[in-house]
């Protein structure tokens, strides 16, 4: 019974500190804040109207490992 939990315990444990599971709320939520903060518009409106250039940006916040690579990119 004490393996069973031990490796349960694991298991969560190493999907919790998987990089997909920790990056992609960040990754929306940085391309968002650009939006936002830099763009100072949603990302659905004009001259847009459409979530393609969210949806660029945050595909290539997904193909990049590093947040601040990005920063760079985006600047």
């Amino acid at each position: 019974m004490v393996r069973q939990h031990r490796r349960r315990a694991a298991a969560l444990k190493s999907v919790i500190e998987s990089d997909s599971v920790f990056k992609q709320p960040i990754q929306l939520r940085f391309v968002l804040m650009q939006y936002f903060g830099y763009l100072r518009r949603d990302a659905d409106e004009p001259p847009d109207n459409n979530f393609v250039g969210y949806d660029f940006w945050l595909n290539k916040m997904n193909q990049v490992s590093i947040a601040g690579e990005t920063c760079g990119m985006m600047t």
